[in-house]
């Protein structure tokens, strides 16, 4: 009995006792992602970049056009291949027997999200294959709004003029 009293009373000091080496993270907080809520998660640039060239060398489809817009409203600063490609992948659908059926709501809407974030990456011929595009795969409302935002912006290769100050005013008078 006194042997179980004394075995007993080992394993309670054992169990208390902490480790003496100290603690490799220093951070009291174990969750790595320096985000608060979990729920949200970041992903890099170039990952992005490198699932947005894969998602247009796939087929279309309304899967692959709503993560191509989640991927394309981030408004990553995409590299210049990416930006080409998806110019690619739309023009795509000017020519051939993709051409002759009416595209979805959900591919104008990521084409206009393209054009909002990305306006000012297309180059000059870019722009004029996206307007043969337009032209053959309209929607009523989706369609002007891709316009202007693209025809209203600087192209890829044109060199940078800040506007003067008082411009507005000197051209009032004139």
């Amino acid at each position: 009995m006194i042997v179980s009293s004394v075995l007993a009373k080992v394993r309670v000091r054992v169990r208390v006792r902490r480790c003496p080496c100290p603690n490799p993270n220093p951070n009291p907080n174990p969750n790595p992602n320096p985000n608060p809520n979990p729920n949200q998660v970041s992903v890099p640039v170039l990952h992005s970049a490198v699932a947005i060239l894969k998602l247009t060398e796939m087929g279309f489809c309304g899967a692959n056009a709503l993560f191509l817009r989640v991927l394309l409203l981030k408004k990553y600063a995409l590299p210049y291949r990416v930006i080409d490609q998806l110019v690619d992948f739309f023009v795509g659908f000017a020519h051939g027997e993709l051409a002759e059926e009416q595209q979805t709501m959900l591919w104008h809407q990521c084409l206009l999200a393209f054009a909002q974030h990305y306006k000012t990456e297309v180059t000059k011929e870019q722009k004029a294959r996206l307007k043969t595009l337009l032209r053959v795969q309209a929607h009523p409302m989706i369609t002007p709004e891709i316009r202007r935002e693209l025809f209203s912006a600087r192209n890829r290769g044109d060199p940078f003029v800040p506007g003067m100050a008082g411009a507005d005013a000197l051209m009032a008078d004139v």
